[in-house]
């Protein structure tokens, strides 16, 4: 995490762009969100330069699941969405749904996400204030889209719900777009 003094504010209706990597526990932004301020978030496709059509980055979670923002459940499980609600209270987004012959497995595992209630992959913003008077943070459920109304002062970074320990077979990024709005 940088220092807050050197993050950069953006302006209203100003906007800065991030790659979220899969593998990386922690993606940050460099960008300071202060409380009472609130954010447009997208995951976004980048342009191929030579054929000029947009792609969608995904993520991949080891070398057999690609998804974008909104993840992954397994065999029709509802409780991979459990309590997970976007930034408004509404429920997430439904996730891709895989079917795996580990599904016992991953099934038992589901609480051991960094963020239990959202699905495998799920992009999950954070603003994190880590001064010396405070080790606050505030999480948010994104998918591929969301609005944060900012609740503490910090730097706002990323995450692919997974396990902590898990990250190592994961790889691709996700283009997000992220935007004040207020």
């Amino acid at each position: 995490m940088a220092n807050i003094n050197d993050l950069h504010r953006l302006n209203k209706n100003e906007c800065a762009f991030i790659a979220v990597e899969a593998i990386s526990r922690w993606n940050a932004s460099n960008i300071l969100f202060k409380k009472g301020e609130e954010y447009q978030i997208e995951v976004r496709a980048s342009q191929n330069e030579e054929s000029k059509q947009e792609t969608k980055k995904n993520w991949n979670d080891g070398p057999n699941i690609t998804v974008d923002g909104n993840g992954w459940k397994i065999d029709g499980s509802k409780q991979d969405l459990g309590k997970c609600l976007d930034s408004s209270g509404k429920q997430a987004e439904e996730p891709q749904e895989i079917t795996s012959g580990f599904s016992f497995f991953i099934k038992m595992l589901r609480g051991l996400r960094r963020s239990p209630d959202c699905a495998w992959f799920y992009l999950v913003g954070v603003i994190q204030n880590m001064t010396l008077a405070s080790s606050a943070q505030q999480e948010v459920p994104l998918g591929n889209q969301g609005v944060i109304k900012v609740l503490i002062d910090g730097e706002f970074g990323c995450y692919a719900n997974d396990l902590s320990f898990k990250y190592g077979n994961n790889s691709g990024a996700l283009q997000l777009k992220i935007t004040r709005v207020q």
